[in-house]
């Protein structure tokens, strides 16, 4: 016999019972095998599929004439945090996903991210022939933070 407690507050110390025992509804849960759930786990990916909850939170964004907006994100342990921020759920295969990346490049409203990278120059790269070709030049502490002015002087 279950028993459950008023919720009114004047008689909540005195239990109510009832005949009848609680029942679960497991209608809504699908039972797979192991393989079906490694090939589900295989397709996930936390950066593809989360970078958009935290598109308000770039290291560095740049907004084009036509009123778009992109954003890169250094750091995977940086990025870690951020989806934690965004109450996003991190594995740790998630964890060691993020140990490998040094970042990626995302457009503002959009789902996915342009470009993920596990190499930073290339990420560097990527972002100023984006703002390049976006006719968004690069502001003296991105070149200087990105160590470009070597590559600017050119």
């Amino acid at each position: 016999m279950a028993t459950k407690k008023h919720t009114d507050r004047t008689q909540i110390d005195q239990p109510i019972t009832t005949k009848e025992p609680f029942k679960f509804n497991f209608k809504h849960l699908k039972l797979c095998s192991q393989a079906e759930m490694d090939a589900s786990l295989a397709k996930y990916d936390i950066i593809t599929d989360n970078a958009a909850s935290i598109d308000r939170w770039s290291d560095w964004c740049a907004t084009t004439a036509e009123g778009r907006t992109f954003g890169l994100f250094l750091g995977g342990k940086s990025i870690e945090h951020r989806f934690r921020a965004a109450s996003v759920l991190v594995t740790d295969r998630d964890v060691a996903r993020l140990a490998k990346t040094e970042g990626f490049i995302l457009e503002v409203g959009a789902e996915k991210p342009l470009l993920v990278s596990e190499d930073y120059n290339a990420l560097v790269r990527a972002w100023a022939e984006l703002r390049e070709a976006h006719g968004v030049p690069l502001t003296p502490d991105e070149v200087f933070m990105f160590g470009l002015e070597e590559v600017l002087s050119q």
